[in-house]
This record gives structure tokens, sequence and C-alpha cells, in this order.
């Protein structure tokens, strides 16, 4: 029986190959990346069947890379060769997210609508449910995972990937397959138009990357425009900031020079000032003298007079 597990990174994928097989064949631990990077194939047996589990990497993620995408799709179609007999859509039994919903188009894009009639939900962390039971949960998760049920059949399974000693599990879940591979017209998965759908998807998405480098482009320029813009109008600003600052030092320059010429002006005016005001004191100081002097000679030639008139008066005695 070829069993191909799908689902989003983290969902355990590889967890669930290793309790249907019974032993650890893939790596698995707790990650926030993903751990198997290119689809795997291990052979074992269950429940007394032959069992061929192949494990992917996130094919259903449809921001990742396609090329590698459409890559795994063919490497995963080649191990499961000639078909698998089912597909097991892995989703953790938790909250359902938007991520998860998207899951089961980006597999009908992928593989095609065919893919349904060979899809089983297969629910881990089935321990996280503690005492509710798988429909329960179901019932409480809302339409959305209800819809994405009924588009696969109504056909899902819960694992307990931390009790790998409870063989009924598997059991239970390869009687479900074989029950839904009874009901299809082909025993297993065949896909006549896989290359020709992977080829279409292929070119959509390199014409989207194509789109998304030119749009890049188309950024990266208008940036560097932007950049170029703003350093020009820095540089403007610049220039501008310089002349308005050499305007000012001439203004202060000019400023100054007028307060050195008023200070220069105030101060020969107050010279001048000084000048006439010596040259003023020194005129009032010699008209003084002359005057002392004229007033001294006035009363020397009076004493004189006196004198010689005395002088007369007792010669003529």
């Amino acid at each position: 029986m070829r069993l191909v597990l799908l689902g989003r990174t983290g969902a355990g994928k590889s967890a669930a190959g290793n309790t249907l097989l019974g032993s650890t064949q893939f790596p698995s631990r707790p990650s926030l990346s993903a751990v198997t990077q290119t689809c795997e194939r291990r052979r074992g047996e269950a429940a007394g069947r032959q069992l061929s589990v192949i494990d992917t990497p996130d094919l259903l993620d449809s921001r990742g890379r396609q090329r590698d995408v459409c890559l795994e799709v063919r490497r995963c179609l080649l191990l499961s060769s000639p078909g698998p007999h089912a597909f097991l859509l892995v989703l953790p039994a938790r909250r359902f997210t938007d991520e998860e919903k998207g899951a089961l188009l980006t597999m009908t894009e992928v593989f095609g609508e065919a893919v349904l009639n060979h899809t089983v939900v297969l629910f881990t962390h089935g321990d996280s449910l503690g005492q509710e039971t798988v429909q329960q949960y179901v019932d409480t998760q809302g339409r959305d995972l209800q819809q994405l049920l009924e588009s696969c059949g109504n056909r899902y399974h819960v694992l307990n990937n931390m009790d790998t000693g409870d063989h009924t599990q598997v059991t239970q879940l390869l009687e479900k397959i074989e029950d839904m591979v009874a009901g299809n017209s082909l025993d297993f998965f065949v896909d006549q138009d896989a290359e020709e759908r992977l080829r279409e998807r292929e070119n959509r998405y390199r014409e989207e990357e194509e789109d998304r480098k030119e749009r890049e482009e188309l950024r990266r320029r208008s940036e560097e425009e932007q950049r170029r813009r703003a350093e020009q109008l820095k540089e403007e600003h610049e220039a501008q900031q310089r002349c308005q600052l050499e305007e000012l030092r001439r203004r202060q320059g000019e400023e100054q020079r007028r307060q050195l010429e008023a200070l220069r002006r105030e101060q020969e005016e107050t010279l001048r000032r000084k000048e006439k005001e010596l040259q003023l004191q020194y005129q009032e100081q010699r008209q003084r003298l002359e005057q002392e002097q004229c007033e001294k000679t006035e009363e020397i030639k009076l004493r004189y007079r006196t004198q010689h008139q005395e002088l007369l008066r007792r010669y003529e005695e």
C-alpha cells in the first residue's frame, strides 16, 4: 500500500509516518523550520500489510519557491509509482488556521480534482484532544473544517503519535484507506495530466516571478530615484544654508563695520569736542592772565606816578 503524507510544515507528517511504520524511519523533531527538505520513501509492515510511505516537504505552501515545489511533486509521484493508494492530508488537531484552509485548494491545483477521491484527512497530536473525541473536535472548529472534510468524502482519522504502542489506531486508518480504495474506480491515483499541469504551474509562477522581479526593479529604481532626489534636495538645502550663512556673516560683518565706523566717528567727535573745550579753556586762561598782567602793569604805573609825584612835591618844598 503506497501512502503519501501531505501537509504544512510542523503538521506532524514525519511523526505520523513513523507511527504508521511502527519505528523511527523519518527524522522528526519539534521545529519552527522544515525538518524534511525533500521527498523520502520508507517501507515497512503494519497490521499484516506492506506499506510504502512517502514523506514530503511542505508542497502546499503557495508562497514558496514553485520551481522546488514542482520538482518535489515529480519526485513524489515517481516514488509512489505507479500511483499512491491514498494521500493523507495531515492536519494538527488544534485550532483550524487560514493556512490550513487553503491546503485542499493547493492540493487540487497541484494534483488535480481527482486527488480528493484518494484523500483521507489525518489529524495528528491526538493527545491534545484529551477526553474530547475527534467528532467533537470537528464540530467545534466551524464550517470551514467541515467543508474540507466533506470535499474528502468525510474521511478522516486521528493519530496519537505519542502513543506508538497503540497499533489499533494504525489498523483502523488502514481499514479506512482500504474502504476508500474499494469505492474508487481505480485502485490507486493516476494523474495523466500531472506533467502538463506542473508545466502550467511553473510557467504561471515563472511569469509571476518575472512580474515580481519587474515590480521589484521598479521599486528599486523608484527608491533609488527617491534617494537621488533626497540627496539632491539635501545638497540644495545645504547650499542654501551655506549661502544664508555667508549672507548672515556678510551682514554681520557690515553691521560690525558700521558699528566700528560709528564708534570711530563718535570718538573723533568726542576728541574734537574735547579739543574745543581745551582751546576755550586755554583762551579763557590766557585772557585772564593778560588781564591780570594789565592790572598789575596799571598798578605798577599808578604806584610809580604816585611815587614820582611824591618826589616832585618833596623837591619843590
